[in-house]
């Protein structure tokens, strides 16, 4: 009678383990998932901004097209 409830008891116990080992798989791809969706996001944000940033300069020099050949600090000295 012991060794029935022994047996038992150690499929279970496998059970058990082999559904944490489940669930903690499913948490890391969770947050392997998450970390993308973030590096997603930041990558939009900079996107974004160079977009924004590109469109300025289009309007500007559509404004003003001799503004284009005017001196700023980033000009090279050569």
């Amino acid at each position: 009678m012991l060794s029935i409830v022994s047996a038992i008891a150690a499929i279970v116990g496998f059970l058990r383990d082999l559904l944490g080992w489940k669930r903690r798989e499913e948490d890391r791809q969770a947050g392997a998932d998450e970390a993308v969706l973030k590096g997603n996001q930041q990558a939009d944000e900079a996107i974004s901004a160079a977009n924004n940033a590109r469109e300025s300069v289009r309007s500007e020099l559509a404004r003003d097209p001799s503004g284009l050949r005017v001196e700023d600090e980033f000009s090279r000295s050569d």
